[in-house]
């Protein structure tokens, strides 16, 4: 049959790969079980459409003013441009050098 193909299989490998990284995120990002069970059956059983129209919905949540990078994190999560973050001990740490040395 075709699916013993080669291409067929590193179709479904590729596809496979994709869903499971997709849902690490949205597993991360979703509060309730009953929304990650919802999404995680749409990522499956329709691929691109489904992680699309996640991804759309992430999109229109968005308030006017929010950085498009808040779509990574759930709601309530750190905040990487916070003070608070850059001093917590997180590893990152402010510079007060200027990335690029002026030629003054």
């Amino acid at each position: 049959g075709s699916i013993g193909t080669p291409w067929m299989k590193a179709t479904l490998i590729d596809f496979y790969t994709n869903v499971l990284v997709l849902l690490c995120w949205m597993w991360y990002k979703e509060t309730s079980y009953l929304a990650k069970c919802f999404w995680t059956s749409l990522f499956v059983c329709l691929g691109s459409i489904g992680t699309c129209l996640y991804v759309l919905v992430q999109l229109l949540q968005l308030r006017q003013g929010q950085p498009l990078s808040r779509i990574l994190v759930r709601e309530g999560g750190l905040d990487i441009n916070s003070a608070e973050f850059h001093s917590s001990g997180s590893g990152i740490t402010e510079s007060k050098r200027p990335l690029i040395a002026s030629s003054e």
